[in-house]
C-alpha cells in the first residue's frame, strides 16, 4: 500500500508539475501573439505603411473589435476605389467608437462618393455635433445643403463655419459660392467674401476662378481678368478657369483673346460643350464659317441647345449665298 501510495503521489506531482510548465509555456506564447498583434497594428495605422490594408486586414481577424483600425481600413479602402467596403468598415467603427468625431467625418466622405447625400450629411452632422470646432466637416455639411437644395440652410451653416474660423479659405469660398447662387442681391458680398478666400489662400485656383466669375457677372471685368490670369498660372491645365477667363474677354469684347481662351479650355477638356458654343458664336461673327459650323454642331452633340439668335446669325453669315461666295473665294 505504501509503494502504490508513494507511486500516487508522485504521479501527482509529475502532474501538478506538468501543468505548471504548460501554463507557462501559453503565457509566453500569449505574450508572444500579443506582440505580434500590436507590431502589426502599428504597421496599420503607420501612415508611412506601403501596404496598410493588408496589415490592418490581419489584425483585424484577431482582434475585430479595435475601433481604430476598423476606422483606419475603412479611410483606406474608401480612398483606393473600394468605396463599399470602406463604408462598411467606417460603420462598424462608428459603432465600436461612436464618440470620435473623426469617425463620422470619413464616414460622410465615403457616402459622397456613393453619391448618397442624405447619409453624407447626417454623418457630418454628428461630426460637428461631437466636435463643433471641425472645420472641414461643417464646411462639407454647407456644401452637401447646397447640394440638396436648402440654400439657406447651407448660408447659415458657412456663415458659422467662417464665424469659428475666420482663415479657413475652404469656409470662405464655399461661402461665396453659396451668396453668388443665391443670386444679384447677394453678388456684391459674394465677392467680398470671395476676395478674402484668396488671400487666404493665393494658389486656390477654383476659388480665384469663381471669383472672376463673380466679377463678370457684376460688370468687373477687368478684375475679373486680373483674378482669372491668375487662376490660370497657378492651374494651367484647368479647363474651367480658362473658360471663365474667355467670358470676362467676351464681356470686354477681346474676341481674339476669348477664342484662344476657349479653345485652350476645349484643349485641356474636348467635352466641354459650353465652350465649343461660345467658340462657335466668336467664330460666327469673324466669318470663320466652316470651324464655327464644327464647333456648332459639336456643342449641340453633348447637349447644348443653341438659342434662335445665333442660329440665325450663322444662317445670315454663313448660309446666305452672298456668304457662301465669300466663303467659297477664300477658300480658293
Amino acid at each position: 500500500m505504501r509503494k502504490e501510495a508513494s507511486i500516487y503521489l508522485i504521479s501527482i506531482v509529475i502532474l501538478a508539475s506538468g501543468c505548471a510548465g504548460s501554463s507557462a509555456t501559453q503565457k509566453t506564447s500569449d505574450q508572444k501573439t500579443n506582440a505580434s498583434l500590436d507590431q502589426v497594428r502599428a504597421l496599420c495605422l503607420d501612415p508611412n505603411t506601403e501596404n496598410a490594408s493588408a496589415a490592418c486586414r490581419k489584425h483585424l481577424q484577431m482582434r475585430p473589435e479595435d475601433g481604430e483600425v476598423r476606422h483606419r481600413l475603412g479611410r483606406l479602402l474608401s480612398t483606393h476605389g473600394k468605396v463599399p467596403e470602406g463604408i462598411a468598415h467606417l460603420r462598424k467603427a462608428c459603432r465600436l467608437i461612436p464618440n470620435d468625431p473623426s469617425v463620422h467625418y470619413h464616414l460622410g466622405l465615403a457616402l459622397e462618393k456613393r453619391q448618397d447625400r442624405g447619409g453624407a450629411l447626417m454623418a457630418h452632422q454628428e461630426c460637428t455635433q461631437l466636435d463643433p470646432g471641425h472645420t472641414d466637416s461643417r464646411v462639407a455639411t454647407g456644401v452637401l445643403q447646397r447640394k440638396l437644395g436648402q440654400k439657406k440652410k447651407a448660408e447659415q451653416t458657412l456663415r458659422e463655419a467662417v464665424k469659428r474660423d475666420p482663415q479657413s479659405a475652404a469656409a470662405l469660398a464655399q461661402l461665396s459660392l453659396t451668396l453668388a447662387q443665391q443670386g444679384q442681391s447677394h453678388l456684391a458680398e459674394a465677392i467680398e467674401i470671395g476676395l478674402r478666400a484668396v488671400a487666404a489662400k493665393p494658389d486656390n485656383a477654383n476659388a480665384r476662378s469663381n471669383l472672376g466669375l463673380f466679377m463678370t457677372t457684376a460688370g468687373r471685368v477687368d478684375e475679373a481678368i486680373e483674378q482669372l490670369q491668375q487662376a490660370v498660372a497657378v492651374a494651367p491645365s484647368n479647363a474651367t478657369v480658362r473658360y471663365n477667363l474667355g467670358l470676362a474677354y467676351t464681356q470686354n469684347d477681346a474676341l481674339e483673346e476669348a477664342l484662344r481662351a476657349y479653345a485652350q479650355a476645349i484643349e485641356y477638356r474636348e467635352k466641354f460643350p459650353q465652350a465649343h458654343h461660345n467658340l462657335a458664336v466668336i467664330l460666327i461673327s469673324l466669318g470663320f464659317c466652316q470651324t464655327s459650323k464644327l464647333h456648332l454642331t459639336r456643342s449641340h452633340e453633348l447637349g447644348i441647345k443653341s438659342a434662335a439668335i445665333v442660329l440665325d446669325q450663322y444662317r445670315k453669315l454663313c448660309e446666305s449665298p452672298k456668304a457662301e461666295a465669300i466663303t467659297k473665294a477664300a477658300s480658293e
